[in-house]
Order: structure tokens, then C-alpha cells, then sequence
């Protein structure tokens, strides 16, 4: 007795949820007469916009799903390398506003396109624009333009590259090392360096060997302005 009774007016004024298969409850309208403030889903929708950006982005799909946040670590050399990654993507304006570099060395399996992927993704959500490619397709990529029947230009393929706001070249040293891919990557190297433009260089060589697979040019240029990250833990696959 003397408890209020939810009137008709009340039940109105509720807000109106509806129910997604994969992330629960949404909010619809504030009030079942009110305008819809959703058509669909909004963690849908910005999962979809985000797929969107990673396809343009061309992370791998087994990648599509890694963030820094899903890094594992588990002794303290992960953790300094985890936190580098934090620390450059902690103020993204001021990492592209210098240029900023990181090179990435280490055996295969220790998390190094992970975290890259993962660095991506993080300039994606900020609402700016990263790449991913792999050495040997960048090389295979500007050599298609010295056909005669190309779509495009070699100079077009070098200003695409580095118009970029984020670079991720993984696989460095993959290549055969010729002087015609050192001169390759120099101009992709030279050309984000003269932009100050971001970059971040994936390899499984040493710090001699990739100096020798790039050249003096490109190496002087990376370290510029760069960091060196060394992966020197048990590769996570073995490890499973």
C-alpha cells in the first residue's frame, strides 16, 4: 500500500533496448516515443567500420584481431617492449608530428607483427591511416609497373606508400639483397624520412645484417629518428 504504480506515461518514458547476437543489449531510443538513436547495433557498426579500415590497411587476417592489449608477456624484456609500443602510440600526432621510427628484431614467432599489427590498429581507431606490407610484395609491387601494360606508375606506387600516416614493412631481409631492392626500399626509406612520416621496419636479422640488407643509406635514415626493439624471448609458437 502507497507504492507508486508505474503508469502508462511512465513506461513510456523508459528507455527502449534491443538485443544483439554478439554484444548484448543496446540502447535504441531513450524513450519508446523518442527518435531512434541507433538503426543498428553501434559496437556492429563500428566493428564493421573497423574492418573496413583494416582491409584498407591490409593487415593479415590472422592479425586482424591483435592489439596491444592482447600482447601476453610474461618477463620483463616483454614488457619493455610492450611498453615502447604504448609509449608510441600514447600521443599518435606527436609520433607522426617527428617522424618517429621503430625497427623490430627478433626470431621468428616472438609477437613482432603482433605488436606492429597491434600499433596499426591503434593509429586506425585514432582515425588515422597505417599499411601493412611485406618486403618482397613491395619489391614485386613497383617491379609490375616497369611493364608496358602497367595501370600505374612507378612514382604513383612511392607517393601511395607514403602518403600513409603508419609504414609497417615486415620481413625485411627476406629479399635477396640486391642493389636494384636496396634502391627499392631507399626510396620508400628516403621519401617517408624526407615526409617525416612513421615507419616501422619487421625483421628476424640482426642489427650488422639488416644494416647490410639495406644499405648504409636506408639504415642511416631509419635511425635518424628511430628506436630498436630486440625480441630475444622463446618464440610464442614453439612455446605452445
Amino acid at each position: 500500500d502507497g507504492q507508486p504504480i508505474d503508469s502508462d506515461a511512465d513506461v513510456r518514458n523508459k528507455p527502449m533496448y534491443l538485443e544483439c547476437e554478439t554484444h548484448g543489449k543496446w540502447r535504441w531510443r531513450d524513450t519508446m516515443d523518442g527518435p531512434v538513436l541507433h538503426a543498428d547495433c553501434p559496437a556492429c557498426i563500428e566493428d564493421r567500420r573497423l574492418s573496413h579500415l583494416l582491409d584498407g590497411a591490409a593487415i593479415p587476417a590472422r592479425y586482424r584481431t591483435h592489439s596491444l592489449d592482447t600482447f601476453t608477456v610474461s618477463e620483463p624484456d616483454q614488457h619493455k617492449a610492450l611498453a615502447v609500443c604504448k609509449g608510441y602510440v600514447a600521443d599518435i600526432e606527436r609520433t607522426i608530428r617527428t617522424g618517429a621510427n621503430l625497427v623490430f628484431i627478433g626470431s621468428v614467432g616472438t609477437g613482432k607483427t603482433h605488436l606492429a599489427c597491434g600499433i596499426a590498429r591503434a593509429f586506425l581507431n585514432a582515425g588515422f591511416t597505417a599499411k601493412y606490407i611485406r618486403v618482397a610484395d613491395l619489391i614485386s609491387l613497383v617491379r609490375e609497373t616497369w611493364r608496358h601494360d602497367s595501370k600505374q606508375s612507378e612514382r604513383k606506387v612511392y607517393r601511395d606508400l607514403c602518403a600513409v600516416d603508419l609504414l609497417v614493412l615486415d620481413e625485411v631481409g627476406v629479399q635477396a639483397g640486391t642493389e636494384n631492392e636496396q634502391q627499392i626500399l631507399f626510396n620508400v626509406i628516403n621519401k617517408r624520412n624526407e615526409e617525416m612520416r612513421p615507419l616501422i621496419l619487421l625483421s628476424n636479422l640482426t642489427v650488422p645484417q639488416i644494416k647490410q640488407v639495406l644499405g648504409e643509406r636506408s639504415h642511416d635514415r631509419i635511425h635518424e629518428n628511430g628506436k630498436t626493439v630486440q625480441f630475444v624471448w622463446e618464440s610464442y609458437r614453439r612455446a605452445k
